[in-house]
């Protein structure tokens, strides 16, 4: 389970019966989620036969998609935190972004998205590619000096994947510039429509964001009280 307005990923751990779901809703509902602002999602197993999942990613630029990364985890929640890695996990990664194996596929559901920019995280099932998310206002590529969990060891053993991707990143970027007039103004017009659901999105936000922080205080507050009632132990 998971906030459908926050990228907060996952609620709970797995849920593996209707009463499990049941006991997270009434739990998260307590947190100061509404269930309107909830999301189920199915679970889809792509372990592989020694218990490591693989999350692969692409960039989206233009009619350009970029294989970028390929991150091997044994949690389900395949993230930078504890990612697996050594010289064949990087080499693996390394043949994904130069082989571009699931080209077809990855151009035929950005294709059914609309998408012309972003990045698209996505798992295999038994051969099949299982889209996980498209995100439209994704991180592609690290600034220098940000914070990193990664040692600067690990970051030279995947030094050669991350130049495959940043060259045809960059020739991606050069392929949709043009030669106009740098000083000529490009007007943005944004529906009104647009405009009504920014502002509903930003006060949803507020009321969630308050709601939370009042349950909060008040499921706290009775455990102060009773802390300052207790005999001094000391």
């Amino acid at each position: 389970m998971r906030p459908a307005h926050e990228h907060l990923g996952s609620l709970t751990p797995l849920l593996h019966s209707r009463g499990e779901l049941v006991r997270a809703l009434m739990a998260t509902v307590v947190r100061g989620y509404r269930l309107r602002d909830l999301l189920i999602i199915e679970f889809c197993d792509t372990a592989d036969s020694s218990g490591i999942y693989r999350m692969y990613s692409a960039a989206i630029v233009g009619d350009r998609i970029i294989p970028k990364t390929l991150i091997h985890n044994r949690n389900w929640v395949t993230k930078w935190k504890g990612r697996l890695l050594d010289a064949d996990k990087a080499r693996e990664q390394t043949e994904y972004i130069e082989g571009d194996p699931h080209a077809a596929w990855l151009k035929e559901t950005v294709t059914l998205a609309g998408i012309a920019y972003g990045r698209i995280d996505y798992g295999v099932k038994d051969g099949v590619p299982q889209a996980w998310e498209i995100n439209t206002n994704p991180t592609l590529v690290r600034r220098r000096g940000a914070p990193s969990t990664m040692s600067a060891e690990q970051w030279k053993v995947l030094a050669p994947a991350q130049e495959a991707f940043l060259r045809r990143f960059e020739a991606a970027f050069e392929a949709i510039d043009s030669d106009l007039d740098p000083g000529r103004t490009v007007t943005i017009e944004i529906a009104p429509r647009d405009i009504r659901r920014r502002d509903a999105e930003r006060r949803l936000k507020s009321r969630f964001l308050a709601r939370r922080t009042a349950i909060s205080l008040i499921t706290r507050t009775p455990g102060r009280w009773l802390r300052r009632l207790a005999p001094d132990s000391r």
